[in-house]
């Protein structure tokens, strides 16, 4: 009965990995921010996580909990509204795929640490509403996104800033 708590505005739901659903009848609807964290067992549905209602939702952040991303990203299950989106804490994951991420036209700030395995960002792009991004302390992404030479450089060149590993690059 989570979901009649209107008066929530931030949930946090951190290091539960045998849980694997949660909230029946949705989050609470005024949700502004929502932290998921090595939650890996945890399956997301339209009708028990309902993300796509929370029109409130400005900030998302995930870690740790891959499979639960991936799935995420590509049902779209986020909000259109979202105006953050942090990811951290995937060590196997390798792209950011799906088009979860192009549909979301309110994302101003993307922030993607600690996924030393991810290389590509999404064959869509990225959201062209975005105005920051920061990749930090993901090895293989951070060579790959750099300055006019990089081979993700081109999915990133129209964000008007971005700091690699604590560098801007304006």
């Amino acid at each position: 009965r989570i979901h009649t708590l209107t008066a929530l505005r931030d949930l946090r739901i951190c290091a539960l990995p045998n849980v694997e659903s949660f909230a029946e009848g949705g989050l609470p609807p005024n949700l502004q921010s929502f932290l998921i964290s090595g939650c890996e067992k945890l399956r997301p549905s339209v009708e028990y996580l309902g993300l796509q209602r929370l029109v409130s939702l400005r900030t998302f952040r995930i870690r740790r909990s891959e499979d639960l991303l991936e799935t995420v990203l590509k049902e779209q299950l986020l909000p259109t509204t979202l105006h953050t989106l942090e990811i951290g804490g995937m060590k196997n994951l390798k792209s950011l795929e799906g088009k979860g991420l192009q549909h979301l036209t309110c994302l101003q700030e993307l922030e993607i640490s600690r996924c030393d395995s991810l290389e590509f960002l999404p064959k869509e792009g990225l959201p062209a509403s975005l105005s920051f991004l920061s990749i930090r302390k993901c090895s293989s992404l951070e060579k790959r996104c750099q300055k006019k030479t990089g081979q993700e450089w081109s999915k990133i060149a129209h964000i008007p800033l971005i700091k690699i590993d604590d560098q801007f690059i304006i």
